[in-house]
């Protein structure tokens, strides 16, 4: 009986061997938040800067964050009106959001959004204050399909044969053991 658990475990021990040699066990913990380099231009009476921040967790949600300057005095515009506008792969999709700031970083504005198709987004930042007018074009955000499988799902399939193939070990041992007694057993009744 314990040979056969010692089986069970080199079993077991070698499968893991197997999986991990053929890369289907996760190497290393993916960031999950996404950040290209700032994005900074002079529109009009402001110089802008633009941060997106893309989170890997889910499909095309995302963070931008728009630094709005006088680009004379290089003082913050604390009054300003700004949307960031987005235009998907498909004609009919395009979308705006209005970005707030807060009374902590004054003349910084963020606008969040989920951007539900992938493909390449166009995106612009459109400023409006008592200084004027300002649209500027962003560099285009890049929204992955989503994978079928990943790592996780090779990972669930190979534990479930594992679990089914030792259940039917199980099984079969059980079924094996109890002809073997039947067969021994003297006084069966035959």
């Amino acid at each position: 009986m314990l040979h056969r658990h010692c089986a069970a475990w080199v079993v077991a021990a070698a499968l893991l061997c197997l999986l991990a040699g053929a890369g289907l066990l996760p190497e290393r913990v993916a960031a999950q938040v996404l950040q290209p380099a700032p994005f900074q231009a002079a529109a009009g009476p402001y110089q802008l800067t633009v941060e997106e921040r893309l989170s890997g967790l889910s499909l095309g949600r995302a963070q931008f964050l728009v630094t709005v300057r006088e680009q004379a005095t290089g003082r913050p515009v604390t009054d300003a009106r700004v949307a960031v506008w987005f235009q998907s792969p498909r004609p009919k999709d395009r979308a705006q959001t209005l970005a707030l700031s807060g009374p902590d970083t004054p003349g910084v504005y963020e606008a969040r959004v989920n951007l539900d198709s992938p493909g390449v987004w166009q995106v612009s930042v459109e400023v409006i204050s008592p200084l004027g007018v300002a649209v500027v074009d962003i560099p285009p955000v890049d929204v992955p399909a989503t994978r079928r499988f990943t790592d996780g799902s090779w990972v669930f399939i190979g534990v479930t044969l594992v679990l089914v193939a030792g259940a039917g070990y199980v099984y079969w041992s059980a079924r094996r053991a109890q002809r073997s007694a039947a067969a021994v057993s003297p006084g069966s009744g035959q």
